[in-house]
């Protein structure tokens, strides 16, 4: 019999992943642009922290109230349908340094894993319904988010700034003549 690792730890493992992946950024790395999904690395961790803070409030609604209650999150802002888009991702987004958006997430992590201890396992393995139709527990919503974490630790992690371009925010497609 195998036991399944607890949310929690999984998600804490990821967060060490994800802060030893930092480790070797230096906050201009962070700001070097990454072709492959058009975010900056301190664009990422700003959308990662605006996502734990609803994924925070989504686990405790599904544990205390079996359903995600109240009105959308993201205020009715959604980016490139990836949800909410966090303080600072699209207005004023070159005005957060980076070593902000890495304080803020380290915030909304402690803070999520801090709501999810306090929840027992019966609440985070109660199922409930999203607003989007989809039936899930918390825990189930925890080991995503630590599989989530870790493919941004994997991205993060093999950043090479000598071979981008600086980011400076969206890159338009075409120039107008």
């Amino acid at each position: 019999m195998t036991l399944a690792i607890h949310p929690i730890d999984d998600l804490r493992a990821a967060r060490a992943d994800l802060l030893g992946a930092l480790q070797g950024c230096t906050p201009i790395d962070l700001l070097v642009y990454d072709d492959e999904n058009a975010w900056c690395g301190r664009d990422t961790l700003l959308h990662m922290t605006a996502c734990l803070h609803d994924l925070a409030a989504l686990i405790v609604d599904l544990a205390v109230y079996g359903c995600q209650r109240g009105p959308n999150a993201a205020g009715g802002r959604e980016v490139r349908g990836m949800g909410r888009v966090g303080p600072g991702v699209e207005d004023g987004q070159r005005s957060v340094r980076p070593e902000c958006a890495v304080a803020s997430l380290v915030t909304a992590h402690a803070r999520l894993l801090s709501l999810a201890e306090g929840l027992d396992e019966r609440q985070l393995w109660r199922r409930g319904l999203t607003r989007a139709g989809t039936e899930i527990s918390g825990w189930e919503l925890l080991l995503a988010e630590a599989a989530h974490e870790r493919e941004h630790a994997a991205r993060l992690g093999s950043r090479s700034p000598w071979s981008k371009a600086v980011c400076r925010g969206p890159v338009p497609l075409l120039h107008a003549s």
